[in-house]
């Protein structure tokens, strides 16, 4: 729930990473340059049809939002939401940057239309995404990488599981019930799913001619920092290697430029799974 935003700050500014290469969270010992000896078959990826789902707002929603948002700001002067008036706004919330309840409900619809495009737009991401595994094929993985990637994705486990969660990776499985060999199974498929898409996308640059600008790039750098915590660009090219992430990069651009060729239908939250 947002609370105590600036108004220019109301409105979500959503940032888009596609994770496809960063699952493996290590900087792996082989290097990512090798993903090029993938034998891909490429399918029609340039008239994919997908159907994702996509959030609608209404005045139901808008006034639920409200209520929630008053009842946040209401512990230092309690009020019910049939109460609220533009004085308290003006007053009580004024580190919104909103003077008046139209302001405030023009704010919130705003917001959560901004919301339900980020969601639509990262749906539509991984939806095109697996779509390209079921009109391409990974003929032939590079000898290694995939066992590779799952050593480097479950050491990135080990080290979550200390940092966040203050216990053990064998700690963290036991409270789990599951053994160490049915994550490893379920890691692997994890990974292999993510990497297929990987190669895919990397092969479909290849046909496009997509490479890596410097200004994007360096923008993306940003974002990743950003989103993920790190202070210093050192830091970043410490957890991963710059082959790594400059794939992750042109991903980014492909999964872009597929977004715009891609027949999009949306359909109601929750519709999928019906």
């Amino acid at each position: 729930m947002l609370k105590k935003e600036k108004k220019k700050n109301l409105i979500c500014v959503c940032i888009i990473v596609a994770a496809v290469i960063m699952a493996a969270g290590c900087k792996s010992s082989q290097k990512d340059e090798h993903i090029t000896d993938a034998n891909i078959e490429l399918g029609d990826y340039k008239n994919l049809k997908v159907t994702v789902e996509k959030g609608t707002v209404t005045e139901e929603s808008v006034k639920s939002y409200m209520e929630r948002l008053v009842e946040s700001y209401s512990s230092e002067e309690k009020i019910s939401f049939e109460e609220l008036t533009d004085e308290y706004v003006a007053t009580y919330m004024k580190d919104t940057g909103y003077t008046s309840i139209r302001e405030l409900e023009d704010g919130v619809r705003e917001y959560l239309n901004s919301t339900n495009d980020y969601y639509a737009a990262n749906n539509t991401r991984t939806a095109i995404s697996e779509e390209l595994t079921k009109v391409c094929r990974v003929k032939e993985l590079p000898e290694g990488l995939l066992d590779e990637r799952v050593e480097s994705y479950i050491q990135s486990f080990r080290n979550t599981c200390e940092k966040q969660y203050g216990m053990t990776y064998e700690e963290y499985l036991s409270t789990l019930q599951i053994t160490e060999e049915t994550f490893r199974e379920r890691a692997k498929d994890t990974v292999k799913k993510s990497l297929e898409q990987e190669l895919i996308l990397l092969e479909i640059a290849k046909q496009e001619e997509i490479d890596v600008d410097e200004n994007g790039y360096q923008e993306y750098i940003q974002r990743l920092m950003n989103s993920y915590g790190y202070e210093a660009e050192k830091d970043l090219y410490d957890a991963y290697s710059e082959e790594s992430l400059q794939n992750a990069y042109i991903c980014n651009k492909v999964l872009d430029k597929l977004a715009e060729s891609t027949e999009v239908t949306f359909v109601a939250v929750g519709a999928l799974n019906d």
